[in-house]
């Protein structure tokens, strides 16, 4: 009999109403998993941004003082994991300037420096840690910097979007909820270092092929660059319905997430 070893969990808390999270002496807050606005910032889930924290520890500590890049940053909470658990220096970029600000008061509130320019946060020995918050697209940045960085982390928007809702600032993630990962895995290979990491979570579909969508988007990026790379993957959820119809459930979620937002009453 095959054993299955078991993941001893440290207690965590997270209320995705009130959009806070309090995990391993870190406090992340964000808006409510009702919020309708556009420019809204998602909470914190446990088993996603939470988990991803702490299976990304061990591979964070390999390059101690290096240089990360969060893209996406939403509420900043890779970015203040990285900074605050191993010291690392992060640049966190975001389209949302709503992000910013709120990603910048829940670093401020963890006890991490703020860089006021990239030279500060290139140019200076941050032994405890840093963070250059920015306002960019992922593809705006890539195009004004020639960068290479040692962990990149992605956490693209995997959000089916109703008919008849706007699309929120932090992008429309197509039917089937891949395009933003698409996109942004794409940029990573020309701006890692050639032993850099690029850590992330993404609801991944399942193709035509029976293969999962986001690791054949990874080998493509880079076997196109000519570069190198092994991937190693944890599944947060198995859906043994997805060959069948991959996107029928997640897109059941979502229609239930959006709800309010359609809503007539709410949205006078």
């Amino acid at each position: 009999m095959k054993k299955t070893k078991q993941l001893k969990w440290k207690y965590c808390f997270t209320d995705i109403e009130q959009g806070i999270a309090v995990f391993d002496e870190i406090v992340i807050r964000s808006d409510s998993i009702d919020d309708t606005r556009t420019n809204r910032v998602l909470t914190v889930f446990e088993d996603e941004q939470i988990f991803a924290c702490r299976q990304m520890l061990k591979t964070l500590q390999k390059i101690p003082s290096g240089i990360c890049l969060d893209v996406g940053t939403g509420n900043g909470v890779f970015a203040i994991w990285a900074a605050k658990k191993c010291n690392l220096r992060v640049i966190a970029i975001d389209l949302n300037p709503r992000a910013i600000l709120i990603a910048k008061e829940n670093a401020k509130e963890n006890g991490i420096y703020l860089c006021n320019n990239l030279d500060d946060l290139l140019n200076k020995d941050h032994y405890n840690g840093a963070i250059y918050f920015l306002h960019s697209s992922f593809k705006d940045f890539k195009t004004k910097n020639t960068l290479k960085f040692d962990f990149i982390f992605l956490s693209p928007p995997c959000n089916y979007i109703p008919q008849g809702l706007e699309p929120p600032l932090f992008g429309n993630s197509g039917d089937h909820f891949h395009k933003e990962f698409e996109n942004q895995i794409k940029l990573v290979p020309d701006m890692l270092n050639e032993q850099g990491y690029c850590i992330g979570i993404q609801l991944a579909p399942i193709d035509n092929n029976g293969n999962i969508k986001s690791l054949v988007s990874i080998q493509d990026s880079f076997n196109g660059n000519q570069t190198k790379c092994s991937i190693a993957y944890a599944k947060f959820y198995e859906n043994t319905d997805y060959s069948k119809n991959p996107d029928f459930e997640t897109k059941k979620f979502f229609q239930i997430q959006y709800s309010a937002c359609l809503d007539p009453k709410i949205n006078q």
